[in-house]
């Protein structure tokens, strides 16, 4: 978004930052191939949209296509394909 500047570091304005970003279209996808912080990740931040999942790269690349998520939270070290080539 033009003119709009990062928010300070912490915990608490990430999740602001998370939440407005939720908020303009609902979805947000959680890519990790660990089920414990897939759950965690849905846990935490359940209230600010509609959360989905993938446990792999190619699961991540179908849903981007076919939901369009404004927020993807990536896990760089997964098997096959990491976060970065997503």
């Amino acid at each position: 978004m033009a003119g709009t500047s990062l928010p300070p570091r912490g915990f608490g304005a990430t999740l602001d930052t998370i939440s407005a970003l939720a908020l303009m279209s609902g979805k947000i996808l959680l890519v990790d191939d660990d089920p414990e912080m897939l759950a965690l990740l849905r846990e935490t931040l359940d209230a600010f949209g509609v959360i989905l999942k993938a446990s792999n790269g190619q699961d991540a690349l179908r849903l981007i296509g076919e939901e369009h998520p404004r927020l993807i939270i990536l896990d760089v070290t997964m098997p096959e394909m990491s976060g970065f080539e997503i």
